[in-house]
């Protein structure tokens, strides 16, 4: 699963919408190597969708596309595109954008994204750590200990904020 936001850095979501960009281009990359297989892959890059992640990631969230109202579109892409923007929510956000340079884009999508965080921290356990709670306060700390060398601070950090306001 691709997103509209894997087309330009997203402010308020870059690890989001850097992951998706990853995956945009993965998927882009694959089916050319593939293709002489007879193997197909799409990319899947829907705008905002009711999957349940707005609530998990404490975000507030307007218009959402509904999953079961897009999966036709999507598998009937399958085998004759590369991409497909699900919906007419997707279409919109990014075409309408695209005559866009990329700051303004940016700029854009950093509103959105400002608009949708949540106002106060909100603490992730990573994979294979135990649960505790990290006071909000030692957040400047566990930001420096993440931007130090991985070698030097290997397992140390164990939670991840996914927004501050």
């Amino acid at each position: 699963m691709s997103s509209i936001v894997s087309f330009q850095g997203t402010p308020w979501s870059a690890h989001y919408s850097a992951t998706k960009a990853y995956v945009q281009v993965l998927a882009e990359g694959l089916r050319a190597e593939l293709k002489p297989k007879n193997i197909d892959l799409l990319a899947v890059a829907p705008g905002p969708t009711k999957t349940g992640f707005a609530s998990r990631a404490n975000m507030k969230m307007g218009a959402a596309l509904d999953p079961t109202k897009i999966a036709p579109e999507i598998l009937s892409a399958l085998g004759r595109k590369t991409t497909v923007l699900p919906g007419f929510l997707s279409k919109l956000l990014v075409y309408s954008m695209l005559p866009l340079p990329r700051w303004a884009r940016i700029a854009i999508m950093g509103k959105v994204m400002r608009g949708m965080a949540s106002t106060k921290p909100t603490l992730v356990p990573l994979p294979g750590h135990n649960k505790r709670q990290l006071n909000p306060r030692s957040m400047p700390e566990l930001s420096r200990l993440a931007f130090r060398s991985s070698q030097q601070f290997r397992g140390r950090v164990s939670y991840l904020s996914t927004s501050t306001k």
